[in-house]
């Protein structure tokens, strides 16, 4: 016990000092090691040299980063503070996975993961083309007012971006929302591109990237909402129907002349082809408007998709076999069965219109020898009208003797 007590007793001033140096050198040493944490914001990636005439689209358009730093204040940080880039120098047109890189402008902040690292990029030609602007409407005018007509200045604009993009766009949106108006009013709008889906497409340029709108407001007595009625001419290809069909506005708002508006029950598209239609197709059918009669934003034509089926109709036929290419030294004794079923599928005029006279079932028997042949039926046995389709045969084969003459 004395020689502990002595320990704790003898140059105490000394070992006191050193137990202080180590805490403060402790504290010091805590103070200095770096923190890691996640960025809470997300930082667009930026693609550079790129070839001229070239354009980039990524599967990812942002990374999240983790950071490492001295007493981090996430207060302080923004996405200023990084920039996430792929670099495409001497790359052509194709797909590459690439890895990503993000720098930070605050030296004394460091990255210390990204994710995702890399991704896949995919390296078009950059084209550019015209396109219509249209004007979508949301709200409403005031109590007993409504949209009449409108102008847009300029009323067509430019598009670039990549080739696979560019080639689906057909018009530019500028949308108004409507607050309660009683009076004609002006507006400029920033312009949209949409996919077919509906969404907007980030990855192309509009030039110019706004339009001048005016809007004339009128009262409701003017105006009217009316369906589209889809205008079709021709025939599909045999066999198959259309079996929906929608238009893109479904409704338009039309104004003008109060006795014209009267006198309408909905909104007939231009006549749309369908002659030898065998798939789905989506078309821009402009409007077919009476003289003195306007549509509420400016919409002179819609996009009709029609949704094509192949018939179900089908229809089943009795065949007696007959003979071809046999050779010259035989003859056939006998055949098993001596009608066959045959199911063909098409329209129903045409299946109507099939019999044994315009539908035949010839063997080819070249290369048969004396005694029984197993035959196994094909379509290719078959004389038919070349817009019906024959799913099967019952039975699916057939037996013939066949013997010398």
């Amino acid at each position: 016990m004395g020689r502990l007590k002595k320990f704790f007793t003898r140059d105490w001033h000394a070992k006191l000092g050193a137990l202080i140096c180590a805490i403060i050198l402790w504290f010091s040493i805590t103070a200095t090691q770096s923190s890691i944490v996640s960025f809470p914001g997300n930082i667009p990636i930026d693609f550079k040299n790129i070839k001229d005439g070239l354009v980039a689209i990524s599967g990812d358009e942002n990374v999240q980063i983790k950071i490492r730093s001295e007493n981090i204040n996430l207060s302080g940080i923004s996405q200023d503070n990084f920039k996430a880039s792929i670099d495409l120098s001497s790359l052509d047109e194709g797909t590459y996975n690439k890895n990503i890189t993000v720098s930070s402008k605050n030296p004394n902040i460091q990255i210390s993961s990204i994710t995702p690292s890399s991704t896949t990029v995919r390296i078009e030609k950059k084209v550019s083309k015209a396109v219509p602007v249209r004007i979508r409407l949301g709200g409403s005018a005031a109590e007993g007012f409504g949209v009449s007509n409108s102008e847009i200045a300029p009323p067509e604009v430019s598009v670039s971006g990549p080739e696979s993009v560019i080639s689906n766009v057909t018009e530019a949106v500028a949308p108004i929302k409507l607050n309660g108006e009683n009076a004609n009013f002006s507006k400029n709008t920033q312009l949209f591109v949409y996919s077919a889906s509906g969404q907007e497409l980030k990855d192309i340029s509009i030039e110019p990237k706004d339009v001048e709108v005016s809007i004339n407001i009128t009262r409701v007595g003017d105006v009217k909402t009316l369906g589209i009625k889809i205008n079709l001419a021709g025939n599909l290809k045999p066999g198959y129907f259309i079996s929906a069909t929608s238009s893109d506005p479904e409704v338009v708002t039309v104004g003008g002349n109060s006795a014209r508006i009267s006198l309408l029950k909905y909104v007939e598209t231009e006549p749309v082809d369908i002659t030898g239609l065998s798939e789905n197709k989506t078309v821009s059918a402009k409007l077919n408007l009476p003289t003195g009669v306007t549509t509420e934003g400016q919409v002179m034509s819609v996009q009709i998709s029609l949704v094509v089926s192949k018939s179900d109709s089908t229809r089943e036929i009795s065949l007696k076999p007959s003979f071809i290419n046999l050779p010259s030294n035989l003859t056939v004794s006998s055949f098993n069965p001596t009608r066959v079923l045959v199911v063909f599928t098409g329209s129903p005029d045409t299946l109507n219109q099939i019999n044994n006279d315009n539908v035949k079932l010839n063997i080819d028997l070249s290369g048969t020898s004396s005694g029984t042949n197993e035959i196994e039926l094909k379509s290719d046995s078959l004389k038919y009208p070349s817009s019906l389709t024959p799913l099967n045969f019952t039975p699916d084969k057939l037996f013939v003797i066949v013997g010398q003459k």
